[in-house]
């Protein structure tokens, strides 16, 4: 058989009697070459499989959704002149507040996950942002007004549309008082970008996980401080590589640095805010003048403040040399530290008698 094709000069004694075992055993050989191509074909498809996930996510995450770079979490608040701040920053191309709240929820549907249909779930409540974390419509449609919201699609479903979530009696005062409606009717489901799988995470509440969330408008919340802020860079990379990290990394200095000063004005403005029901505004108002014109203190009051503030330890890490540091941000540190200054004279000068009780004692402390 194989004299027929080719001269036997071109063959050795050896490759004769490998073909002809092949020509004997012809099933065998095709089983082991159909073994050789599957495993081939499936290091191929793993060698691939890295760079096409990455290119999903990529799209998903920084393109459908923008999601944040770095998202900061108060319980004392951000408002819009801390976003507007963030805003002005060198690096920062967007920065957006929001509000988000765990809380117990009487609900009506039956769960898609687990299949059951309790009347009391833990659920998480969000703010519905423009620009950063988006989210993508799956059924129904978005909320147009306060008492309408979205549900998770993967853990709640579409069988919740018409259904009402209402808010617990079991929930904290400061909860129900978060929400400007007692109840919600569920009009859509939805996917969101800080759920990449089906777990929900923990909660602080009875239970310690979270059932699902929901997300509202922001006139849903009656609160007039937004519980985080979500800033989007111009770090550049893929996600999960080493050139986004770097890049990340290189925003954390600054954002530290500038962070610990912006707290402590936000805790003096929570302070003065709660002198105003016992002082009346037009009392402030009256103190400002008189405390401008003594903004500049002497050589011996300078050395205290800075002793007191302008050396805690939060401030001076990192290490930076103030010389080396851009004019926007010497610039801001020095708006800052005034801004600062005369809140902390306006609290001093205050009666301690109109002070709230678990303010006039309060010292204030890095964490």
């Amino acid at each position: 058989m194989v004299k027929r094709f080719i001269p036997d000069s071109k063959f050795s004694a050896w490759t004769k009697n490998n073909l002809r075992e092949i020509q004997h055993t012809k099933g065998r050989f095709i089983a082991i070459l159909v073994i050789i191509m599957l495993g081939v074909g499936f290091f191929s498809g793993l060698l691939a499989l890295k760079p096409a996930m990455i290119k999903g996510a990529n799209d998903y995450i920084n393109d459908d959704s923008n999601m944040y770079d770095y998202r900061f979490i108060a319980t004392i608040g951000f408002t819009e002149d801390d976003v507007n701040y963030y805003k002005t920053l060198d690096g920062v191309t967007m920065a957006e507040g929001s509000y988000s709240i765990d809380f117990f929820a009487d609900t009506e549907y039956e769960s898609a996950l687990s299949g059951t249909s309790d009347d009391e779930r833990i659920l998480k409540a969000y703010s519905i942002t423009k620009k950063i974390n988006k989210i993508k419509l799956v059924s129904g449609r978005m909320p147009t007004s306060s008492n309408e919201c979205l549900v998770d699609d993967s853990a709640i479903g579409a069988k919740a549309i018409g259904t009402t979530i209402r808010v617990s009696s079991r929930n904290s005062d400061s909860t129900k008082e978060f929400f400007a409606h007692d109840k919600f009717i569920v009009v859509g489901t939805c996917c969101s970008v800080n759920y990449l799988n089906r777990t929900r995470g923990t909660t602080t509440l009875e239970g310690g996980t979270l059932d699902g969330f929901i997300y509202l408008l922001s006139d849903a919340f009656s609160s007039d401080r937004m519980t985080e802020l979500l800033i989007k860079t111009d770090a550049s990379g893929d996600i999960f590589s080493d050139e986004y990290d770097n890049a990340i990394n290189d925003y954390a200095d600054k954002f530290q640095s500038m962070n610990a000063p912006r707290r402590i004005m936000r805790i003096f403005a929570v302070m003065l805010e709660g002198c105003l029901t016992k002082l009346g505004t037009s009392t402030i108002q009256s103190m400002i003048p008189i405390l401008k014109q003594k903004e500049k203190p002497s050589s011996s009051s300078t050395t205290r403040w800075k002793r007191s503030i302008m050396e805690r330890r939060s401030w001076k890490k990192p290490k930076r040399n103030w010389l080396t540091q851009s004019k926007q941000l010497r610039t801001a540190k020095k708006s800052i530290a005034m801004e600062l200054r005369l809140m902390m004279k306006v609290w001093l000068n205050i009666p301690r008698s109109a002070k709230p009780c678990c303010l006039s004692s309060m010292k204030l402390r890095e964490r």
